[in-house]
């Protein structure tokens, strides 16, 4: 929980031929930083871009990382064998992987899935369940390993959740027994009439531990019926995740919150939209109920024109409401406040290292906070976000420092316009395996990298983008031979941190 600044600081002082200030080194197949290239290593395993690898989960038992997509050649659930990390520094790495499974397609059984899955996505505490959303609904399957989801065995866990008008993703986070199922809904415009659309909800499954695959399932819960409001006013609460480290893991749900555009207010300095809103990290205690974190009556101030600042969490009222904004007990300000626009979609706390593991991430890392932003679709004068940042935690478990980069694409002001955004490195989804290391899906390029510590027995270990194609039973099996150096991905970080393309 502490030196990482530290650490992110040695990396990139080191790193070979860097320039100082070379926080992020660029990921994308477009654009390249020669001079720091030729010390790192990456691997792609390019299956189809078309996949859009959102989601991800990873599975200790089979030690396979499970991967929600919502692509137009495949919308479903996927399941990627990972290797064991190699015993000494000179052997292989393991990478690149033997393929992927396909779980679930869910454009083959629309009738049954509706719009098909979009983005939510996780496992039972006892392995037995694998759970997905779509945008009105919350499904769970019985959960095998790398086995083939049987979608007659579709139980309804959720129904009733309010049409897609706007955002259509619904984050879904399971209490560490299962019990309680934790759901989000995201906002239908920039700025509603109310927050009705604003919320994350949580409903008592109970009714479901004993009911076993294979037999009548319980009714489904009822959005409206059964939801209780945990958190009301968050516009669009993507990344959600609770706290391992504190009260069990039960007591802190963190989420970070995707603010709107077009904010323009003559008292605030005019149009203030590109560097307004702050994105919120908000603290969800769960003990609570009905909690106002805001949206739409009120909104966290990111970069105000010099002589309108009140500095940084201040709370504004949005035009053309009114309300008590800066009453902390009727708006409840975040803990953190990040630039506007940068669209977080994951969250995740690195919560063990494994010392035993050449590939793990610093131990001195854990119970920090990891955070993917997405990269801003509006801010037309300079894109932002496109990386992964890591926000140092304390000991009390309240974020430290301001977030650190830890990678992402170079430059993104100059690199990623609208026009060329779909070019452009943007995590999604991201998870922690038993070896420390680091997954984050990309879902502009169709990629998964994973992070890790760099071994001798990495040198000359890259493969060149591949198209295959499922065979009978549904397995895709990667050649384990012939690969080659693709000078087109560059690394990421350095001093013994990898960024490797893991599979899609």
């Amino acid at each position: 929980m502490i030196g990482i600044g530290k650490a992110i600081l040695v990396l990139i002082a080191f790193a070979a031929g860097a320039r100082s200030g070379d926080a992020l080194v660029d990921l994308t197949k477009t654009f390249t930083i020669p001079s720091i290239t030729a010390n790192f290593v990456t691997t792609s395993l390019g299956v189809s871009p078309s996949f859009i690898p959102r989601s991800l989960q990873y599975d200790a038992r089979s030690n396979s990382l499970l991967v929600l997509t919502r692509g137009t050649t495949l919308a479903g659930i996927i399941s990627i064998p990972l290797p064991q990390p190699p015993q000494n520094e000179m052997a292989s790495s393991g990478f690149p992987v033997g393929g992927y499974t396909i779980l679930l397609d869910s454009t083959k059984t629309t009738g049954t899935f509706g719009w098909g899955l979009t983005h939510g996505l996780a496992l039972s505490s006892d392995l037995k369940w694998i759970y997905a959303s779509s945008t009105s609904t919350v499904f769970r399957w019985p959960y095998n390993g790398p086995v083939p989801i049987d979608a007659n065995q579709t139980q309804v866990v959720l129904s009733g959740i309010p049409p897609e008008d706007g955002h259509n993703t619904r984050t879904i986070v399971l209490a560490r027994d299962s019990s309680l199922l934790y759901v989000s809904i995201g906002a239908i415009n920039d700025v509603d009439p109310d927050s009705t659309h604003a919320r994350i909800v949580r409903f008592n499954t109970t009714r479901f531990a004993n009911a076993a695959s294979g037999v009548f399932p319980p009714s489904p819960l009822d959005w409206f019926a059964d939801g209780v409001v945990v958190a009301d006013g968050v516009r669009n609460a993507v990344a959600m995740r609770f706290d391992p480290f504190a009260g069990n893991g039960e007591q802190h749900l963190w989420e970070a919150d995707n603010g709107p555009d077009g904010l323009a207010n003559n008292t605030l300095g005019g149009n203030i939209a590109e560097e307004n809103p702050g994105e919120e990290l908000n603290l969800v205690r769960v003990n609570e109920t009905g909690t106002f974190f805001g949206y739409p009556s009120c909104f966290t101030e990111g970069v105000f024109p010099k002589g309108y600042e009140n500095g940084p969490l201040a709370q504004h009222e949005w035009p053309g409401f009114k309300f008590d904004c800066t009453n902390a007990t009727a708006n409840r300000p975040p803990i953190l406040a990040m630039p506007a626009h940068v669209a977080p979609i994951d969250l995740f706390f690195f919560e063990k290292c494994n010392k035993s593991s050449l590939h793990s991430l610093p131990c001195e890392w854990e119970g920090n906070m990891f955070i993917s932003l997405h990269g801003s679709l509006r801010r037309t004068k300079a894109p932002m976000g496109y990386k992964v940042v890591v926000v140092p935690f304390s000991k009390t478990r309240l974020p430290s420092s301001p977030p650190i980069d830890l990678f992402g694409h170079i430059a993104p002001e100059v690199n990623c316009p609208i026009s060329k955004m779909k070019d452009c490195l943007r995590p999604a989804g991201l998870a922690f395996d038993a070896f420390g290391r680091l997954y984050v899906s990309l879902d502009s390029t169709g990629d998964i990298v994973v992070v890790r510590r760099k071994v001798a027995g990495d040198s000359g270990i890259s493969s060149g983008p591949q198209t295959l194609m499922p065979d009978s039973e549904g397995v895709v099996k990667f050649p384990n031979s012939g690969h080659a150096m693709n000078p087109s991905f560059p690394t990421v970080i350095g001093l013994g941190l990898l960024i490797v393309f893991l599979a899609l």
